[in-house]
């Protein structure tokens, strides 16, 4: 699972009347993969982003991103590891169906520089100049 990406987020629609758009988010790790969809808005996209600037230096009392979608839900978290800088994503991605459940609940970590970056692309998914934004692995 060498050279992919950590975590990508892919704009899949433009907004709806909602102001809604609809992403596909991949998270992995060395030994899990996991996708799921979900609708948010460019606002929450851009607020995540804000959250990810300042990180770690104050984490927020809900540094976390979500995405619905009928019986999926994606929910991203972040967590100082450590005072050299590094950052734990928790990445959950459920699709409830009756009578059976999917779940997969994995860990990232990273550093402050990356997740700039991937700060500064999320803000370019949220005003639709670009449809990806990922975290390299």
């Amino acid at each position: 699972m060498t050279n992919k990406h950590a975590l990508v987020f892919h704009r899949l629609s433009k907004p709806d009347e909602d102001n809604l758009i609809f992403i596909r988010i991949r998270a992995r790790n060395e030994v899990v993969e996991a996708t799921g969809e979900g609708y948010t808005s460019a606002e929450s996209l851009r607020e995540f982003a804000d959250e990810l600037d300042v990180f770690p230096r104050h984490i927020p009392s809900s540094s976390a991103f979500s995405a619905q979608c009928g019986s999926c839900e994606v929910v991203i978290e972040l967590e100082t590891l450590d005072g050299s800088g590094h950052v734990g994503i928790k990445v959950s991605i459920q699709e409830s169906t009756t009578p059976r459940s999917n779940t997969a609940t994995l860990w990232l970590t990273t550093n402050p520089h990356a997740l700039m970056g991937l700060s500064q692309q999320l803000r370019k998914v949220a005003d639709l100049s670009s449809d990806i934004a990922d975290l390299p692995s």
